[in-house]
C-alpha cells in the first residue's frame, strides 16, 4: 500500500499529464489566480545561465494537480476554517466577504485619514473639473459611493472594528465647509434601507440592484434641486424579480471560489412609466483612442430631458439603465481620467464624477 501509494504520487501528475484518469471539476476549472503563469522557456547559448530559473519558475506553475491542490487547500481554508488565504479578501459572518486591501483596512478602522495638504489638492483638483464643465454649461457633481463595511460593518471579520473616522466622512465635511462644488455622499440614504432589502452582495465587493437604485434616488432627488423637469421614480415603477446565480461573485473568484458560493440577482424590468432606453452605442466613440472600450452610451424615448456625462467606476454599471432612462442621452465613461474632450463634445447638462469610497485617494491625481 505504502508503495503504490508513493508511485501513484510520483507518476500520477505525469499520466495526468498525457492519459488524464481525473476530471477537476468546476472549483478548479473557475481557477483563476489572476496573473500570467510562467512559460516554458526557449533554449538558446545566449541565455543559458538563466534556464535553470526559467525551468525552475516553469514547473512551479504548471505541474500537474498544482491547480487541483491550490483551489481545493482554498476551499478547505475557507469553508472549513474561516481563513481567507487572500489578504486582501476578510471573511466575516455568515459567509459575508469584504475587499480589503492594505490602504482600504487602514480606512475601515479610521488609521487612513487624508492629510490638510491632500484635502487641499483634492479640493483643487476637484474644483478644476468642476469649472471645466462649467465653460460648457454643464453642472457638476462628485458622487461618493459607499463600502460594503459602510453598509454591513456588523458582518466585518472580528479584527476590523469600523471606525466613523473615516476618509470619506472626513472629505465629506471638509468640501461642505471650503468648497461649493455639488457633493453627494449616498451612504446614509442607502444605510437607512438596510433593514428592508438586501443592498450587497455577500461574497462580491459591489451592491446589487436594490442598493444601485437607492444610490441612484439619492442622486436623482439632488439633482432635481437644479433640474425641476426630473421625475423621481420609485421601486414600485418597476417589476422586480430575484434569481439565484450560480456566479459568486468578485471576492468569490478571488478566492478561486467561484463555484463554490451563489448569489442573488435582483433584475429591475421597468413598467410603462419608464422611458423606454435605447441601448445603441455612439458610432463616434467606437474606435475613439484610449476610450474607445470604456465609453457606453445611452438614449431614451423622452428627447426633451437633460444629457448626462458621467466619469465613473464598476459600481455605477448596475446604475446604467436607471440613469439611461432619466436622461435623453447618456454617455457613461468607465474610468476616472476626466476627459474635457468628451465634455466640449457632448455639452450635457450634467456632468458627474462618480467614485466608491475605497478609491478616494486617486482624486488626489489631478
Amino acid at each position: 500500500m505504502t508503495i503504490s501509494l508513493f508511485m501513484f504520487i510520483i507518476l500520477g501528475p505525469t499520466i495526468q499529464s498525457f492519459t488524464p484518469f481525473m476530471s477537476y471539476g468546476d472549483l478548479v476549472r473557475d481557477f483563476d489566480e489572476k496573473r500570467t503563469l510562467a512559460k516554458s522557456p526557449k533554449l538558446s547559448f545566449s541565455n543559458i545561465d538563466s534556464i535553470p530559473k526559467q525551468f525552475d519558475r516553469y514547473i512551479n506553475d504548471n505541474f500537474e494537480f498544482r491547480t487541483w491542490l491550490i483551489a481545493w487547500n482554498n476551499y478547505i481554508k475557507v469553508k472549513t476554517f474561516k481563513i481567507s488565504p487572500n489578504k486582501s479578501i476578510g471573511l466575516g459572518a455568515d459567509d459575508w466577504m469584504y475587499f480589503i486591501p492594505k490602504n482600504s483596512n487602514k480606512n475601515i478602522v479610521g488609521k487612513a485619514l487624508f492629510s490638510d495638504k491632500e484635502l487641499e489638492q483634492i479640493k483643487e483638483n476637484i474644483e478644476n473639473k468642476n469649472e471645466i464643465a462649467k465653460r460648457y454649461g454643464s453642472k457638476f457633481y462628485l458622487v461618493i459611493a459607499p463600502n460594503k463595511s459602510s453598509i454591513y460593518p456588523e458582518n466585518l471579520p472580528y479584527y476590523l472594528n469600523i471606525s466613523s473616522n473615516s476618509q470619506s466622512n472626513q472629505l465629506f465635511s471638509f468640501l461642505a465647509q471650503n468648497s461649493n462644488v455639488n457633493c453627494i455622499f449616498l451612504k446614509d440614504a442607502i444605510f437607512a434601507q438596510k433593514s428592508n432589502q438586501l443592498l450587497f452582495y455577500k461574497t462580491d465587493s459591489h451592491w446589487n440592484h436594490n442598493g444601485a437604485f437607492i444610490g441612484f434616488q439619492k442622486i436623482m432627488k439632488e439633482l432635481r434641486k437644479d433640474f425641476k423637469s426630473f421625475k423621481l421614480y420609485t421601486q414600485k415603477d418597476y417589476v422586480i424579480t430575484s434569481e439565484i446565480s450560480p456566479y459568486g461573485g468578485d471576492l468569490a473568484k478571488m478566492l478561486a471560489l467561484e463555484s463554490a458560493y451563489t448569489r442573488i440577482n435582483y433584475n429591475y424590468k421597468p413598467t410603462s412609466k419608464i422611458p423606454i432606453i435605447n441601448n445603441q452605442k455612439d458610432s463616434f466613440y467606437t474606435n475613439w483612442g484610449q476610450y474607445k472600450d470604456l465609453i457606453f452610451t445611452k438614449t431614451c424615448s423622452d428627447s426633451s430631458l437633460p444629457k448626462l456625462v458621467m466619469f465613473h467606476d464598476s459600481f455605477t454599471g448596475y446604475q446604467w439603465n436607471f440613469f439611461g432612462a432619466n436622461f435623453s442621452k447618456s454617455v457613461f465613461v468607465w474610468s476616472h481620467d476626466y476627459s474635457e474632450e468628451i465634455i466640449a463634445r457632448e455639452k450635457p447638462d450634467v456632468v458627474i464624477f462618480s467614485i466608491v469610497e475605497r478609491s478616494l485617494s486617486i482624486l488626489k491625481n489631478k
